[in-house]
């Protein structure tokens, strides 16, 4: 993608450059989540990469105490299959390794988690390395970094009976799922 055809605003309304800075008007909140990195899909119809389905957050508490909602993770789920989403290999990166393209919410008794499914960028050097991981076995834990208009906090703190402690609760409308690293 050139400088030229991005587009003039991201999705919390803020302009953007080509180089994507992490001190742009938009807060960037990275949440560690207990999702994984779990299988190769194939190829999706449309490209001829390699492609892989991760499991990126869930209604669940995670690893920092925090709970996403089923209204956020539908919003999610939304922004995935419009292709919205960056695979990236760690939070920060300058080149994302893939993007999403379709994904779902597989429902237990428990909670309601969020599956993306995201084609690899061949060119990209971790391409080769997720792969190879994924053949192994190895499942990488995953991360998922959330961007909202500057002012706008992510989380609501509040006490959660089912857990005994307070708990962030991540639901804002505004709270857009921009990447999921690992």
């Amino acid at each position: 993608m050139t400088a030229a055809s991005w587009p003039a605003n991201d999705r919390a309304g803020f302009p953007v450059a080509a180089s994507k800075s992490t001190t742009s008007p938009a807060m960037r909140l990275l949440i560690s989540t207990a999702g994984t990195l779990t299988k190769a899909l194939g190829t999706p119809p449309k490209e001829s990469a390699p492609t892989v389905r991760l499991h990126a957050s869930g209604t669940r508490l995670d690893l920092v105490g925090d709970k996403v909602t089923a209204e956020a993770l539908d919003r999610w789920l939304q922004e995935a299959k419009r292709g919205e989403v960056m695979l990236l290999d760690q939070h920060g990166a300058a080149f994302p390794c893939g993007h999403s393209f379709d994904g779902e919410i597989v429902e237990t008794p428990e909670s309601r988690e969020l599956f993306i499914d995201f084609w690899l960028d061949t060119s990209h050097p971790m391409t080769a390395t997720i792969l190879s991981q994924i053949d192994k076995g190895y499942e990488a834990q995953c991360s998922v970094g959330i961007t909202t208009p500057q002012g706008v906090p992510v989380r609501e703190l509040s006490f959660d009976q089912s857990e005994g402690r307070a708990v962030g609760f991540i639901k804002d409308p505004r709270a857009r799922l921009e990447h999921v690293a690992f």
